[in-house]
């Protein structure tokens, strides 16, 4: 088991964060100190930000949950939308131990030609920051997912 203050504890804390919010869970608590001893977020609940405020500005994952899916072992996805349907958000979590490249579909959404993404990686230990955008080509993105990473992928309608 993972401790809060374990990398890992992200992943398995967004995960579950992720499940929740496709089954319609309204609630989810954090039990535990979020701070380490310097006052950073430990990775669990770098989780719970990367959900409820990505941006520090008050942006949070969706209020409606849409469908996403992957054949990717180790790897989970999770998507909502805005009350407007204004802004898709992905969530992908890579637990595995390898870097991959997936091609990301974007379906029954008219997808602006540019994403902005956010990410969390073990290997980093710190904290989720803005990345790079994602160029989005005929409601398609290629993704670069780092070994034991959390990516949040935000899409503007068009």
């Amino acid at each position: 088991l993972s401790t809060p203050s374990d990398p890992t504890a992200a992943l398995v804390e967004a995960d579950v964060l992720g499940i929740f919010g496709k089954y319609g869970v309204r609630l989810a608590a954090y039990w535990a100190q979020p701070v380490d001893d310097s006052g950073n977020l430990t990775p669990a609940a770098e989780a719970f930000r990367m959900y409820r405020n990505y941006d520090d500005a008050g942006s949070t994952f969706g209020t409606v949950s849409v469908g996403a899916a992957t054949s990717l072992p180790g790897v989970a996805v999770y998507a909502a939308r805005d009350d407007a349907a204004s802004v898709v958000r992905i969530a992908i979590i890579n637990k595995t131990q390898d870097a991959l490249t997936p091609t990301l579909d974007i379906l029954s959404f008219d997808a602006a030609p540019t994403a902005t993404r956010w990410r969390w990686t073990a290997a980093a230990g710190g904290t989720l920051a803005a990345a790079s955008d994602v160029a989005v080509t005929n409601g398609k993105a290629t993704l670069d997912l780092p070994a034991q990473s959390m990516t949040l992928v935000v899409i503007p309608r068009q």
